[in-house]
């Protein structure tokens, strides 16, 4: 499948991932995480999105928290992942402009990605 990314520029940040959790709350995600030097490893698989926040704050190391999970079953399950010190955003897109992905890279090399499932997956 081909894909393409466009990068979110810092100064919509805090929009986009308001927008972007509104909009995909609930929908199916993977949380891929990479850091340097080791293998990537899954931290969720197949769990609802519940959103991402950018908490900008005044010493310039902002963190960006991204949740998933299932809260309200009798088997409730929650993933939180902090990234630190997020450098760059993209949303990854499919030939069609579907989004499918929101890819965050971190200053100290470390990157998640968040895969969405597809639409008609979700639906």
């Amino acid at each position: 499948m081909k894909t393409r990314s466009r990068e979110i520029s810092r100064n919509q940040w805090k929009r986009f991932f308001d927008e972007t959790s509104r909009h995909y709350r609930g929908r199916t995600v993977d949380l891929l995480c990479e850091q340097p030097g080791k293998r990537a490893r899954a931290l969720a698989r197949d769990m609802p999105f519940i959103g991402c926040t950018f908490e900008p704050d005044d010493t310039e190391t902002p963190n960006l928290v991204v949740r998933a999970g299932n809260l309200t079953d009798g088997n409730p399950r929650l993933v939180t992942h902090v990234l630190p010190t997020p450098q760059h955003v993209w949303m990854r897109q499919i030939a069609n402009g579907g989004d499918n992905a929101i890819c965050i890279e971190s200053a100290d090399g470390s990157s998640l990605t968040v895969e969405f499932a597809a639409a008609n997956e979700f639906e």
